[in-house]
């Protein structure tokens, strides 16, 4: 079980001027808080107060659904994913192509001063998931390679799975927390699976099904070391 300092994960939501363009959903800007000595054991600790990130909704078309809650450390972001899947642990892929069976796609920037109309990638932009199946692995579509040093998580559920990940700020190119600490950064999540007839889906936070590839499309996380 994980064990949290004093500071737990908060997760408050505020309605920041900064909102996804190009057609995306415009989404409330949700800050959230450190995480202490994290272990990456598939168990959300009971004293988590955080309100995840919600993507797709409950019985909506056979889409994939869940709750994505996110924290911080010095180091590392973490991810704790609760997913609704009628038939997890399919991916049988692997590398790239990851993301065409059960699995987890994310987007962030790591420069808070990007211009958020941009529609190409910058240097600090990134596209990356996690493949939801027994044999977990990453991939990074900006490095285009795994991602490096990731401590993951992966356990099936009868109505779904749980990924739980802590992912080192590095792979971002950012080698400390301090560059984001406090300022809007693009977001985005998407959740890759297949409804209860067997063909692939996808659900996401903001963007379309291009949103990997264009910024404009991410709504904004902020991490903050403000207690509230």
């Amino acid at each position: 079980m994980k064990r949290f300092s004093p500071a737990l994960i908060l997760l408050l939501f505020s309605f920041h001027p900064l909102l996804a363009s190009s057609g995306a959903v415009a989404k409330p800007v949700p800050v959230f808080k450190a995480v202490d000595n994290a272990v990456i054991d598939g168990i959300l600790d009971a004293g988590v107060k955080t309100a995840p990130l919600i993507i797709g909704a409950p019985n909506k078309d056979g889409l994939p659904y869940g709750k994505i809650y996110l924290a911080y450390d010095a180091g590392d972001i973490y991810i704790y994913a609760d997913i609704k899947d009628a038939a997890p642990g399919l991916n049988k892929y692997k590398g790239e192509d990851i993301t065409n069976g059960d699995s987890l796609e994310f987007t962030i920037s790591t420069d808070p001063g990007a211009n958020d109309s941009r529609e190409s990638t910058g240097a600090y932009d990134f596209h990356f998931a996690i493949k939801a199946s027994e044999d977990t692995e990453t991939w990074s579509f900006t490095k285009k390679a795994p991602l490096l040093n990731p401590i993951l998580f992966y356990k099936k559920k009868v109505s779904g799975y749980i990924i739980e990940a802590l992912i080192p700020w590095y792979n971002f190119n950012t080698g400390c927390f301090c560059r984001i600490k406090n300022k809007a950064i693009s977001f985005d999540a998407a959740i890759n699976g297949f409804n209860a007839g067997g063909t692939f889906t996808q659900s996401r936070y903001c963007g379309d099904k291009n949103f990997g590839a264009d910024p404009s499309q991410w709504g904004h996380v902020i991490f903050s070391t403000r207690l509230r």
